[in-house]
């Protein structure tokens, strides 16, 4: 993998993965020692736009389970950690906050570069909406006044 040729073989340090399943094996591969793999999403339980029990449960079967218990962990030096803004996080105002200055505070210094894949008007959330569930988006889409 490219990922392999440009770290000389040692892995990556961080891993952010939206998708989950496969992608979680996979991101979890590529870690170097002392890597950390993000959870944050996991959008192939839905591969359609209605929620089917048969999407959830394949992507829970192709959940690495066993590499992400505490003794592998341990043992490959390396840590999975998982965020969801939806859950204990609504009271942290301030501290989402400070996240949220410190990215456009490296956006700003042109540190990070976000790939905006589209931009919707206000008007038009509900085909913003649709452009993410077709999976058509690489890249964030924003919602504009």
């Amino acid at each position: 993998m490219r990922a392999r040729e440009i770290t000389n073989g040692r892995g990556v340090e961080l891993i952010l993965d939206a998708i989950g399943g496969d992608s979680l094996r996979k991101g979890y591969r590529l870690l170097a020692p002392t890597g950390r793999l993000g959870m944050f999403g996991i959008s192939s339980a839905v591969a359609q736009k209605e929620r089917r029990l048969l999407d959830m449960l394949a992507m829970l079967a192709r959940t690495p389970w066993l590499q992400f218990n505490p003794m592998s962990l341990m043992s490959a030096n390396k840590g999975v950690f998982g965020v969801n803004l939806g859950h204990h996080l609504w009271g942290e105002i301030d501290r989402i906050r400070g996240w949220g200055e410190q990215l456009l505070d490296l956006w700003a210094q042109g540190a990070i570069k976000p790939k905006i894949a589209r931009s919707f008007t206000f008007d038009e959330a509900a085909d913003a909406h649709h452009f993410i569930q077709d999976r058509k988006n690489i890249g964030k889409v924003l919602l504009v006044p």
